[in-house]
């Protein structure tokens, strides 16, 4: 495991425990027999409080230290560990399974028809498969972004990708391109996967290119809460001036 400081003696690593109100003693080999150092164990725990993780989850002795560090890693990039974070679950299984996780796939991509849970080698294809055809829907999304297809033709289905799609905010500008010439596109769901990507500046430029907007309040309350005085001001401006 990269960056684990295993500088810290037993006392130090007691007193990180307790700032948390972890016992990391039963951790400690030193503790129990008098033998020997730290455990990596104890090291993980100790990293997970420096970084102000919940490491109450997995500071439990029915883990070995690579399937803690498999839920400390869950907990670095936020996601939920109590799906996995079951000792029954070896240290590959858990690692697939947050790797699944983090690609953004959902609880049922790890269930087998018969309702068990799928081993490593099958979490890996099938995030493998997954992150395929997430690659190929960006590809697809990007062409409409861009104006090599020709979306008159085909419009039901590109609300429809676009409402299953997360975008970033690279993809935001050409959002604005696209409801500006296309205000078909003017849905709920347009409109949220805007927001989560947008800032102020991006939703000023939308109210001002659709002339007041498809969701002139909904932008405005946006702005007030994303923007500066001046964005909202000038949000009001445009307001003013299209209504």
């Amino acid at each position: 495991m990269k960056d684990l400081d295993t500088s810290l003696t037993n006392e130090e690593l007691i007193e990180i425990g307790n700032s948390a109100n972890i016992d990391i003693r039963p951790f400690l080999p030193a503790d129990r027999c008098n033998l020997g150092g730290p455990t990596i164990e104890a090291y993980i725990i100790a990293q997970g409080i420096r970084e102000g993780l919940d490491v109450s989850i997995y500071a439990d002795r029915q883990f070995d230290y690579q399937q803690m560090e498999q839920v400390y890693l869950g907990l670095r990039s936020g996601i939920d560990v109590s799906i996995y974070a079951v000792e029954r679950f070896t240290s590959e299984e858990m690692k697939e399974t947050r790797l699944c996780l983090e690609a953004g796939m959902s609880k049922d991509y790890f269930i087998n028809p018969t309702g068990t849970w799928k081993e490593a080698y099958a979490l890996r294809d099938t995030r493998k498969e997954y992150l395929k055809k997430k690659e190929e829907e960006r590809e697809y999304i990007e062409k409409v972004l861009e104006g090599t297809i020709d979306i008159t033709e085909e419009t039901e289905e590109v609300v429809r990708k676009i409402a299953e799609f997360e975008f970033t905010t690279r993809d935001v500008h050409s959002l604005v391109d696209l409801i500006t010439y296309y205000p078909e596109f003017a849905t709920d769901d347009f409109y949220k996967k805007f927001a989560a990507a947008a800032t102020a500046v991006d939703a000023l430029e939308l109210l001002e290119r659709t002339q007041g907007g498809y969701y002139p309040e909904r932008l405005k309350q946006f702005i007030k809460r994303h923007g500066s005085a001046s964005e909202v001001q000038e949000a009001e401006e445009i307001l003013d001036i299209f209504s």
